[in-house]
Formats: structure tokens, sequence, C-alpha cells
């Protein structure tokens, strides 16, 4: 086994410890809050445990709600200008996460569980 291969080998075994630990810890956390274990309960312990920043959070938004305000009002600066009356960015940040989108949400290359 090469050093690439190696340290490739080691990145996946590190991705399922952290989805057994992870599973582990959601479970916990969501029996000591009263909620039962599901999508929405584990959204909130990423967020609420910072592992999803704000920033993040207000990108991947950003990304999804922009092909509804483009159909709605007709136009990118209409759409950007409407966004960021819903969303905690100015239209700059809004044109810039729409021009790099690509780098920020493209898939990893490490296999996942």
């Amino acid at each position: 086994m090469n050093k690439t291969e190696f340290k490739t080998h080691r990145q996946q075994r590190t991705n399922e410890l952290f989805c057994k630990e992870l599973a582990q810890e959601v479970n916990t956390w969501c029996e000591r809050q009263g909620l039962e274990p599901n999508t929405s309960s584990i959204i909130a312990y990423l967020v609420k445990h910072n592992l999803v920043r704000q920033s993040v959070i207000n990108q991947y938004t950003a990304l999804n709600i922009y092909p509804s305000f483009l159909e709605a009002e007709g136009g990118k600066d209409r759409a950007v200008m409407s966004m960021s009356n819903v969303l905690p960015l100015e239209p700059r940040q809004i044109y810039n996460i729409l021009g790099n989108h690509y780098v920020k949400f493209c898939p990893n290359k490490f296999k996942f569980p």
C-alpha cells in the first residue's frame, strides 16, 4: 500500500468512526432532550453543537431557494434583492454565493459510509 492509498484508507476509517460516534451521540442527546431521533433532530444536533456553521446554513439556503425566487421575480437582480430581504445576507454576498457555489458544495472525494 503506497502513501496515498494509506491516507485514503485512514480517511475512510475516520469517516466510519465519525458516523458511528455521531449516531451514538445524537441518540443519547435525543433521549436527554425527549426527542425522537429523526432527520430534524439530527440537523438540530449538528447546528447546536457547531458541526454545521451558520455561514454554511446561509449559503446552502441561498442556493436552494434561488431557483424559486428567480422564477417568482423574473430576473436575477430582482431575485437577489428579494432574497436579501429574507436571508441575513447582503445582495453582494448572495451574488458571491451563487457565483462560487460549486466550490462550496461539490461532492467530496472521500467514500462515505
